[in-house]
């Protein structure tokens, strides 16, 4: 796997993570890799078809479907490498326990750092959408930042463990120019083009005004979209959300409910015992079965 090409791509994109702890999670990651077992194309191209199947565990009449790792549209060969999800298989599986019968009650359980723009906005509204059709948990354990916040908030319910933290509410995106070092290592690159703005931003050229303003601009439509998404989510106006929902920054979970972000204190265990009202404490893979697959090295939530 080109690790580089992967990530060079993921930080072109329109990011909704908190940075200071996706860097965290990406530097367990990458010392992680010390212990890969090699895996031959076809092996990892199995692997990531099964990890995007829509899954979920049956706690009594509690579905939970987890949100962990970096969240991308769909699963990739760089976010399954690194333990993340896909808003596809979050939604099919939110779908499958909406159309079971034996589910009463659906938990989100959250630790993610973020993702990408694209599916996300779908399926928040996918979430807030079904809110009626079953009760909606979201439990934040212990973190869910930016695109994990704007599913999460979609839920019936937010709720956070005592030392957990949500936000990060906001998007950004990198641009970088490589024309200096290239001169200056003696290289003449040049982009060849049709129309006027085709490939414009090439890290060959210089960065012009007028291509980071029109970044900044899409920039800027996102956050204002993630920002109004969450307000309604919260029952709020966008300028409340805006100025108490910690404006980019990660919140402690004690602050985050004294601003309306989340609604209680609690933990994955409490939504459990307070569910259905069917007490079973087994939990078991269920609706869509998945066949187990190694990963290179042992998964872990940070």
């Amino acid at each position: 796997m080109n690790q580089n090409t992967e990530l060079g791509h993921l930080m072109a994109a329109p990011l909704l993570v908190d940075g200071p702890l996706f860097a965290r999670w990406f530097r367990s990651r990458m010392s992680a890799q010390h212990a890969a077992v090699p895996m031959s194309p076809d092996q990892i191209r199995e692997a990531i078809e099964i990890a995007d199947r829509p899954k979920y565990q049956l706690a009594g009449g509690t579905a939970v479907i987890k949100i962990m790792g970096p969240i991308e549209y769909r699963m990739s060969e760089w976010s399954w490498w690194y333990g993340g999800t896909s808003c596809q298989a979050i939604g099919a599986a939110v779908q499958a326990a909406i159309d079971a019968e034996e589910v009463s009650k659906i938990v989100l359980q959250v630790d993610s750092p973020g993702g990408v723009y694209p599916g996300v906005p779908e399926l928040a509204k996918q979430i807030y959408d079904q809110r009626g059709a079953k009760p909606i948990v979201a439990v934040i354990d212990p973190y869910a930042a930016s695109a994990a916040i704007w599913v999460a908030t979609a839920a019936s319910r937010v709720v956070s463990i005592g030392s957990g933290m949500a936000g990060s509410i906001g998007a950004y995106t990198q641009v970088v120019s490589w024309s200096e070092l290239l001169k200056k290592e003696g290289y003449d690159a040049r982009v060849i083009r049709s129309p006027e703005w085709k490939a414009e931003g090439h890290p060959f050229e210089s960065l012009t005004d007028e291509y980071v303003a029109y970044r900044q601009d899409y920039i800027n439509a996102i956050a204002a979209e993630f920002t109004a998404a969450v307000a309604k989510h919260r029952g709020v106006r966008p300028n409340v959300a805006a100025e108490k929902f910690g404006g980019g920054r990660m919140m402690p979970a004690a602050e985050a409910r004294k601003a309306g972000l989340i609604d209680r204190i609690g933990n994955l265990a409490s939504e459990l015992s307070a569910g259905s009202g069917k007490r079973r404490s087994s939990a078991r893979t269920e609706h869509i079965r998945v066949a187990a697959v190694t990963r290179p090295f042992r998964r872990r939530p940070y």
